[in-house]
């Protein structure tokens, strides 16, 4: 499939596989209009029929990418696309001279901590009561 810079017009279709994907912590839709808007962020989405069907993101940070998030809408998960999106931003990194990416996960997010780690990303640590009250999140650091 063919990815595609994430505009204004994505942002509906991006809010609903958030709230379906983040439950507990949906960004909103001015959220992801700011995120979009801002100069050191990169985003992009995969469309299916011109609706997105998976979008993912990162911010430049110096020579590094924080990988911000990446979400696939229920229906199509499981079919291999979270870990191309994960990819497509990894080449993105790389084309623009960056030397490593850093995510968090949360810690029992387990189909997630696998994709990573077949990818090549390595644990580097936890944080504690990040996503809320005994809901940790883990490190993760893949250096090109």
């Amino acid at each position: 499939m063919k990815y595609f810079n994430m505009t204004l017009d994505d942002i509906s279709d991006i809010s609903k596989i958030e709230k379906d994907a983040f439950p507990y912590a949906a960004w909103s839709e001015s959220t992801l209009r700011a995120e979009l808007e801002s100069p050191t962020k990169h985003y992009i989405v995969m469309r299916d029929n011109n609706r997105v069907i998976a979008y993912a993101g990162f911010e430049q940070i110096l020579d590094e990418g924080h990988i911000m998030t990446i979400a696939v809408e229920s229906e199509q998960r499981n079919k291999g696309i979270g870990r191309e999106m994960l990819n497509e931003l990894i080449n993105i990194m790389r084309e623009l001279g960056l030397n490593a990416a850093t995510l968090e996960v949360k810690h029992d997010n387990y189909p997630a901590i696998a994709l990573y780690q077949k990818c090549g990303f390595l644990l580097a640590g936890t944080r504690p009561n990040y996503y809320a009250k005994g809901v940790h999140a883990l490190i993760f650091w893949l250096y090109f």
